[in-house]
């Protein structure tokens, strides 16, 4: 089964049509990738009903940009085998870590953000370096007024060094948004990204 995580919103009704509401998270699952269902899980009460596919009620934490994986450190508990980020709430700012036993249920593992050297309105991504035998987190943030991407690292997923910059030689000055950093499947020491480019 393949899995989709994204976001819903209806931000202004003169264009949609209804009733505005404010952003929730939402799964969709595939047998082939190709036909997609919405699930009734009836977890979250939205419009009267439970008979939906949202995992994060409007104005909870991370449903701006949340960002799931499947844990592959070995020490993973069945409890957290799915983990994500996904940006705080104001007054908060940064990453807030869940985790999820099913990739359906998730709850905090921390109530203070555990990255918060960046600007999260877009996705960040993360996950077990299999090679490295760490956590790898991937962010934007801007420097000189540019936007880019910084990397940290965690032993736990909670506990992060300060952000590095990724550094591209001889590439020149190009704002990049979202990253889509991933190890490659087949050798996975080799990691790669697909960046967004930004146009102002």
């Amino acid at each position: 089964t393949v899995r989709a995580y994204y976001r819903g919103a209806q931000v202004n009704p003169r264009i949609m049509g209804g009733a505005a509401h404010g952003e929730v998270t939402c799964v969709a699952v595939s047998d082939d990738g190709i036909r997609w269902r919405k699930p009734a899980l009836g977890l979250v009460p939205f419009q009267g009903s439970r008979a939906n596919n949202i995992i994060l009620a409007p104005g909870a934490h991370g449903t701006h940009n949340f960002a799931p994986f499947i844990d592959q450190n070995p020490a993973c508990t069945a409890g957290a085998r799915y983990k994500a980020f996904g940006s705080a709430r104001r007054p908060l700012h940064g990453l807030l870590p869940f985790a999820s036993p099913d990739g359906i249920r998730w709850s905090l593992l921390s109530d203070t953000p555990v990255i918060t050297d960046g600007k999260f309105d877009s996705q960040n991504v993360a996950f077990w370096d299999t090679v490295r035998g760490e956590y790898r987190a991937y962010y934007r943030d801007f420097q000189d007024r540019v936007r880019g991407i910084k990397t940290a690292t965690s032993p736990d997923f909670l506990h992060w060094t300060p952000g590095e910059w990724l550094e591209f030689p001889g590439a020149g000055v190009h704002q990049l948004y979202t990253n889509q950093v991933i190890p490659y499947e087949r050798a996975p020491h080799i990691l790669l990204g697909f960046p967004t480019r930004f146009l102002p």
